[in-house]
């Protein structure tokens, strides 16, 4: 799955807000009022309207993936507070995502990224 795609299905999540600091993807559709935009830049201190919709989260950045994180532990909480999210990887490198929170049993993922956004997906 190409970090684009990724980055669409986290968007498309009812959990998901933009965050300060979250890099995103260069603009690739060749839309000339956004030419100037064509290259990596962070989201701003009000995300909401520094961003458009053809913006894409990069997942691929340290950044962006702890604010995805942070997002999923959001999404998991309880009336006791946040859950204790954490992702782990196996001996072929594969991720899972375990929200410890008694919600779907956790399926490995070729990345981190893909991992976190699958429990972002699977958030009730």
């Amino acid at each position: 799955m190409s970090l684009e795609e990724l980055g669409r299905r986290a968007v498309a999540c009812k959990h998901w807000r933009w965050m300060p600091g979250m890099l995103l993807l260069p603009h690739i559709d060749g839309c000339e009022c956004c030419e100037e935009r064509n290259f990596p830049r962070r989201a701003a201190r009000l995300p909401a309207v520094f961003t458009t919709d053809i913006d894409v989260p990069d997942l691929s950045d340290p950044a962006t993936l702890g604010c995805l994180l942070h997002l999923v532990r959001e999404a998991y909480k309880s009336r006791f507070g946040p859950m204790r999210v954490s992702t782990q990887t196996n001996i072929r490198g594969e991720w899972y995502c375990n929200p410890n929170s008694g919600g779907p049993k956790a399926t490995w993922h070729a990345t981190e990224a893909e991992a976190l956004v699958a429990a972002l997906e699977a958030a009730p």
